[in-house]
């Protein structure tokens, strides 16, 4: 028979490598908590001296997304107090009825279907207008292509003002055909619209388009058309909410909140989707801004 094997006179493992195993034991998590006590307090020196760095957590977003096709934005704090009564200031004494674009005529004419007043602020001669104007040319970034000194991106500002049963029927704001701008030579088109809210001390005065149904939004309890639900549901908004009864997508008035949207498919035609109306004043007094973009053709 085999002989029997000798028993190691080491059972485990020597002194040097059990000195190694109880080093690695205490040394790696105390260099782990030194690391990690060092990167939190550089943190901490960090913030302290460079707080306009960091981001702030309460810090709302400015604008909402409604639509994607077609794209309307609702835009927050747009202007401020300090510049609608600027904006009030130096347009009261400008107001005159409201025109309507006529195709046949190729001209601007009056038409019982806007029953507004309007006051035109030509950049050039109202300040407060050229900074506005500025700020939105910022807002569209690219979109409005190359910069061009010779051509205006956007068409002269209008304040609108609607009292007590006045209204703006379903129109669009971009023309059947792009128009002739005689002292450029060249025909534009308005591509993009902001409306920027004044004064919204009125009651029924909401600006309403008929054929916007925002994908993905599940309107509040209140709508039972909508939705049976009672939660989990989107509730009704101080900002925007559905018209119960002939469908689509209202906003009233809220002083210094702006509405954006495009006008324009990508073959440069009107989107009839974006039609839109300024609904009847009930009581009271609703003042706005028409900004309108170009695009030139």
């Amino acid at each position: 028979m085999p002989a029997a094997r000798r028993k190691s006179k080491h059972s485990g493992p020597s002194p040097a490598r059990r000195w190694q195993i109880i080093s690695s034991a205490i040394v790696l998590p105390a260099v782990l908590v030194y690391m990690w006590l060092s990167n939190a307090w550089s943190l901490f020196q960090f913030r302290s001296e460079n707080p306009h760095l960091l981001c702030d957590s309460s810090q709302a977003e400015r604008t909402s997304l409604i639509s994607l096709d077609p794209l309307i934005i609702y835009v927050r704090d747009f202007l401020s107090p300090s510049e609608i009564s600027a904006l009030l200031t130096v347009a009261e004494s400008h107001f005159g009825p409201s025109p309507v674009y006529d195709a046949s005529a190729r001209g601007d004419t009056r038409h019982q279907g806007r029953t507004s007043s309007t006051a035109f602020l030509p950049p050039s001669d109202f300040p407060v207008a050229s900074c506005i104007l500025s700020r939105a040319r910022q807002f569209m970034g690219t979109a409005l292509g190359p910069s061009n000194t010779s051509l205006s991106d956007f068409s002269v500002p209008q304040l609108v003002r609607y009292g007590p049963g006045q209204k703006f029927d379903v129109h669009h704001d971009a023309f059947p055909q792009p128009r002739m701008d005689q002292s450029a030579g060249r025909q534009y088109n308005r591509m993009a619209s902001f409306f920027v809210y004044l004064e919204d001390d009125c009651v029924d005065c909401e600006t309403w388009f008929p054929h916007v149904e925002p994908a993905g939004i599940r309107w509040g309890p209140w709508d039972t058309a909508k939705s049976n639900e009672t939660e989990s549901v989107m509730p009704k908004s101080d900002e925007y909410y559905r018209n119960e009864r002939q469908g689509g997508i209202m906003f009233p008035p809220i002083s210094g909140n702006a509405l954006f949207w495009s006008n324009l498919k990508a073959s440069g035609q009107q989107d009839g989707r974006v039609l839109h109306a300024g609904l009847p004043v009930g009581e009271g007094r609703k003042t706005a801004m028409n900004i309108w973009a170009k695009r030139w053709f």
